[in-house]
């Protein structure tokens, strides 16, 4: 449980500057940011511990994997500013707001 509530912080320090405002650009990051911490489980298994790099792959591993996956998406999501998540709709729109929304 320690694991994800690190990357959680971690993760809400990386995206609080509004680095990545949209869900698709969360998404990529939190993937790039798993597959670097796979490919350095990897190394730390493989070459500096001598055990079988296949065990980087069981399912436990993976469980644990998704759980950060998961910590990253929500430290994205919460550390969003207020004003950055929402617009309002006459804002996005191509036709002029009317009176009484101005």
């Amino acid at each position: 449980m320690a694991t994800p509530l690190v990357v959680l912080l971690f993760g809400w320090l990386y995206f609080r500057p509004s680095f990545a405002v949209k869900l698709s650009q969360q998404i990529k990051n939190a993937t790039f940011w798993i597959a670097l911490d796979f490919l350095a489980n990897l190394i730390v298994l493989g070459v500096l511990s001598g055990v079988n790099s296949l065990d980087a792959f069981s399912s436990i591993a993976i469980v644990i994997e998704f759980f950060n996956f998961t910590a990253l998406i929500v430290a994205a999501r919460v550390s969003l500013r207020p004003e950055l998540r929402s617009v309002p709709a006459w804002l996005r729109s191509s036709v002029p707001p009317r009176p009484e929304q101005e």
